[in-house]
């Protein structure tokens, strides 16, 4: 149909029945018909729609991609904070190297309570 419009040079039912089938009409075929009958000011409002939506689109991935990229790379940072227990090297008890205090967690003595019995 918007072939005929075209190669019979009806400007205004070419420009309708881009309006009509927007969404069938492909826009390199549009433009296309457009420059060979020289119907380009016909055709600019649907071209102009057309790369609007396409912005839009582009926009909107583009905004979930760099979310997901983010999450992703919060997720790969975090997971590197961690450093559990059994990789930190022990310190050194009094009159040992370092003279820094208790050895590590695991390794301290348990506190004395009045009243109990030790080991």
């Amino acid at each position: 149909l918007l072939r005929n419009y075209a190669e019979a040079g009806d400007k205004e039912c070419f420009a309708a029945c881009l309006y009509t089938c927007y969404d069938l009409i492909r826009p390199d075929t549009a433009l296309e018909l457009a420059w060979r009958k020289g119907m380009t000011d016909y055709a600019m409002p649907y071209l102009i729609q057309v790369l609007r939506e396409y912005t839009s689109r582009v926009d909107a991935l583009d905004k979930k991609t760099q979310k997901r990229e983010e999450a992703e790379e919060k997720e790969k940072s975090a997971s590197n904070d961690f450093v559990p227990d059994y990789l930190m090297p022990p310190m050194m008890g009094p009159g040992g190297l370092g003279g820094f205090g208790q050895l590590a967690i695991g390794n301290a003595p348990m506190p004395q309570q009045p009243g109990m019995m030790q080991p």
